[in-house]
Order: structure tokens, then C-alpha cells, then sequence
């Protein structure tokens, strides 16, 4: 059986030991650990340690540290932002986890023109936060994507990190051509009836290469997670 791999933090006044807030550590107990039983503790992006739990509370747990463990290959080597406008929370709740497994370093909700949703909600957003970390810890990754809103589409593409390949995905494009695995990009996924020309047009005028996913109208979660796929 594999090493259970949990979120910690670590203390600031004793570097040797880190804590699992009171979620954690009742992750910890549903996998029968106790007291001397050793995980991995994730600190932050590439930093992780051997441990041993050293003591367990009703707020928490405590690590002893030990060994530091090398940087995993399942941490993204490039960025990888995911749009997806707004559609059913469990459809959401699929994409985070599965977006988290396989490397997105982003993801953003926005408002599409044809979303029946209006907003994402505080309680909705902390919700996929925790299950993106909870799928870090799965899947073997220490860096957390950032899972964040975007009030609509201009938002959501204003706010991208400057010079940042956009790919837009459309049942309408023409292009199937094949992606490069190996740079960054941000990639555009509509709600369900798709982009509306308009968005299309915006899309264009920011440089955006439209694709397809081929001829099948795809649900916004299979076609986020088949983009995601198609770069590796």
C-alpha cells in the first residue's frame, strides 16, 4: 500500500515538526493512522518529508519531520490555465479534481454568455479548493493549482499571465491540428451550447487559436479534460 501523502504546515518555531489542521487530520484517522505511523508531509510546491505523527488532538495532528523527500515528476514543468465557464457544481466539482490530476497549475470559472449560472459562490470556490488538494495529495503533486472566478470571459482573459498561448476550444473551429506538449497555455472552455460568436470573436482578437475536439458536441467537462489530455 502506498505512503499516505497530506497537506501540512509546518511550525515556525520548531522547523523539526508540522502540524495537519483539524480536516487533515481527520483524513488521517479515516485511513487508520495513529500515533508513530509515517506519511508524507507536503509543505508547499517541491517540498516534502518523510513523518512520523507525534501526537493527535481535537483540533489537529502533529508531525515529527525526517527525511526530505526529492521534488516529484508529478509537479507541472509548465503553466497550464484552465477557463471553464459556469455550469451544474458536480459537473465543476469532476473538472477541478480531474483537471488537478492532470496538471492544470489554474483554473478559472467564468460567466460564459450561455451559462445558466450567474455566480460561483465563496462556499462553492473553498469547496473545489479542497478537492484540488485533496487530488495534490492522490495524485502525487505538492504545488496546489489555483482555483479561482472570473466575473465573464474579458475578466477571465485579462486576467492571464502576459504573452500566455490561448487555445480556444469550439465544435465550430476547423483546426484538429496537434498541440505542443511542452509549452504553456491557457486554454478556453465554453458552457454548455458553447462559446457564442461573440465570445468567438474575442477570443480572435486576442490572438486566440480556435480548435476542435473533433465532430461529437462534447459535455463542458469531457471537453476540458480531453483539451487538457491533448498537451500531456
Amino acid at each position: 500500500m502506498s505512503t499516505p501523502r497530506l497537506f501540512a504546515s509546518r511550525d515556525p518555531d520548531d522547523p523539526s515538526r508540522a502540524d495537519l489542521d483539524r480536516e487533515t487530520a481527520r483524513h488521517m484517522r479515516a485511513r487508520r493512522l495513529g500515533i508513530g505511523d509515517t506519511l508524507e508531509a507536503i509543505l508547499g510546491p517541491g517540498e516534502a518529508f518523510r513523518a512520523t505523527v507525534e501526537s493527535i488532538t481535537a483540533t489537529g495532528a502533529r508531525l515529527q519531520l525526517g527525511q526530505p523527500l526529492a521534488p516529484p515528476a508529478a509537479d507541472p514543468s509548465h503553466a497550464r490555465v484552465l477557463l471553464v465557464a459556469l455550469a451544474e457544481p458536480s459537473r465543476l466539482e469532476f473538472v477541478v479534481e480531474k483537471a488537478t490530476e492532470l496538471g492544470a497549475t489554474e483554473i478559472v470559472f467564468f460567466r460564459g454568455a450561455r451559462s445558466q449560472a450567474a455566480r460561483l459562490l465563496a462556499t462553492r470556490l473553498a469547496r473545489f479548493t479542497r478537492i484540488a488538494r485533496s487530488a495534490c495529495e492522490q495524485c502525487g503533486r505538492t504545488a496546489l493549482p489555483v482555483v479561482r472566478w472570473a466575473a465573464d470571459l474579458n475578466t477571465a482573459l485579462t486576467q492571464l499571465p502576459a504573452g500566455i498561448p490561448l487555445l480556444g476550444f469550439s465544435p465550430t473551429a476547423e483546426s484538429h491540428g496537434p498541440l505542443r506538449p511542452q509549452e504553456d497555455a491557457a486554454l478556453v472552455i465554453g458552457p454548455e451550447g458553447g462559446l457564442t460568436p461573440d465570445e468567438l470573436q474575442t477570443l480572435c482578437e486576442r490572438g486566440a487559436k480556435l480548435l476542435s475536439l473533433g465532430p461529437r458536441i462534447l459535455r463542458v467537462e469531457t471537453a476540458a479534460l480531453a483539451a487538457l489530455a491533448r498537451l500531456g
